[in-house]
């Protein structure tokens, strides 16, 4: 039986195989796509784990399906024989391959007879649709994954996880508030050194000049002491400008030199200068121009009370951000 069967055997054993390497395949392209689809969606770099596990998978799971699966038997090579027209001679022959009996042999010489008109090519190899099918599905979809994976760790195409929930990079800028003078005021509020997101909005600050000098505005062309800027694309830097306060008028010359048509003197109680405050209690008979507020009134007279107004609003309103608060309460400290 061995002998018979041994062409028909070589036969049935390369349809094994092929069926065994179209199954591992299978296996292998499966394990290479989920590989790699994990990787691509986590966004770790694993081409070459996608491939390695893909090409592991076919080679140990080919063997195995032809061990377990696919391997030809004597039955099922005779059953495959007496498909092509033998009428069951070569199983019904294998069956009695033992017996010795007159019926046995004639059998035997029968079945023979009619296997010599048999070619092995005859048998033709018998693949499923289904096979067939995943065998051209699988590999396309492993090599598509693995191209995206591919694709996604060059940084050509985005994967699907990214900081910020969305498929752009956040880019961060650098915002610096200063002086022009370090001696001349300074920078409160928030932070005069800020990281600022792309399109976002810096905190606010105040410029405030020291004692002797005036603020004259921002070197941008910005003249308010408080700002924020909008809408940032790019680090910048904005400088407070300041200028020194000139104390007095210089030489006063000698008694009578100076025209009929020149302010008073504000020592001698007289209100006809815009300086001329002393007959007012509390206010210096020399306070200058840039101590009052509507043109005529000394700021102090009514600081307390804007003071009181400025605690109150600060008390009732617990949302103000902290940075704004220590702002208020600095511009007013200041005007001590």
């Amino acid at each position: 039986m061995g002998q018979t069967f041994e062409k028909y055997k070589k036969r049935l054993i390369l349809e094994g195989v092929i069926k065994s390497l179209f199954s591992g395949l299978i296996v292998g392209c499966g394990v290479n796509f989920t590989v790699a689809f994990v990787t691509w969606f986590t966004a770790f770099e694993g081409l070459w784990l996608a491939i390695g596990l893909g090409i592991a998978a076919l080679a140990v799971s080919a063997p195995l399906f032809y061990i377990f699966k696919f391997k030809p038997t004597s039955e099922a090579i005779a059953r495959r024989i007496d498909r092509l027209g033998l009428d069951e001679r070569i199983v019904t022959m294998r069956e009695l391959e033992n017996d010795t009996s007159y019926i046995a042999m004639r059998q035997r010489e029968d079945a023979m007879r009619h296997l010599e008109t048999v070619n092995a090519k005859n048998i033709k190899f018998k693949f499923s649709a289904f096979l067939i099918a995943l065998v051209i599905v699988c590999p396309v979809a492993a090599a598509g994954m693995t191209t995206v994976s591919a694709l996604s760790d060059s940084g050509i195409i985005p994967g699907p996880i990214d900081p910020g929930d969305g498929d752009e990079k956040i880019t961060y800028y650098e915002v610096e508030y200063t002086v022009d003078n370090d001696d001349a005021g300074e920078i409160i509020g928030a932070d005069p050194i800020q990281v600022v997101a792309e399109g976002e909005t810096t905190e606010w600050v105040t410029a405030v000049a020291a004692e002797g000098w005036q603020f004259d505005g921002w070197d941008d062309g910005y003249k308010e002491a408080t700002r924020c800027d909008m809408d940032i694309t790019d680090n910048m830097v904005f400088t407070a400008m300041f200028t020194e306060v000139e104390e007095g008028d210089g030489d006063e010359g000698e008694p009578g030199d100076q025209p009929d048509d020149q302010p008073a003197d504000p020592s001698n109680g007289d209100n006809n200068g815009d300086n001329n405050n002393s007959g007012t209690p509390g206010v210096p008979p020399d306070f200058g121009s840039s101590n009052i507020i509507d043109g005529d009134t000394y700021y102090k007279l009514v600081y307390e009370e804007y003071y009181q107004k400025a605690m109150q609003y600060l008390a009732e309103n617990e949302d103000i951000p902290d940075h704004l608060r220590k702002m208020i309460e600095s511009y007013f400290n200041i005007l001590l």
